[in-house]
């Protein structure tokens, strides 16, 4: 249960930021004028874009792991349910949930 809530809030999160990586994008380009000068009505679009697209990296490989961390815990639970009952606990989740986003926090800081 709580690998999907962690994976569900984290797939929420990357769609979230992958928004506002594409609002960078929807500006149609105008003839004569330079990339930067589109955004001088919204300036911190520019400034904001490497923190959301980091973001949306960081929850997009958390997802991932996620997944791998919830098909390992169903596989122990259904192949191995007596070796399942010492290693997957409540308290044993939120720790992988922990490292899984340390470890994905590590794997795409800039």
């Amino acid at each position: 249960n709580l690998y999907l809530i962690a994976l569900a809030a984290s797939d929420a999160m990357m769609l979230c930021f992958a928004i506002l990586v594409a609002i960078r994008d929807a500006r149609r380009p105008q003839y004569g004028v330079a990339a930067w000068e589109l955004w001088n009505d919204a300036t911190f679009v520019p400034y904001l874009y490497p923190i959301w697209h980091a973001c949306a990296l960081l929850f997009q490989v958390c997802s991932n792991w996620l997944t791998a961390a919830f098909t390992v815990d169903r596989y122990l639970m259904i192949c191995h349910p007596f070796v399942a009952k010492r290693w997957c606990t409540i308290n044993r989740s939120r720790l992988v949930i922990a490292c899984v986003v340390a470890a994905s926090l590590c794997y795409t800081a800039p």
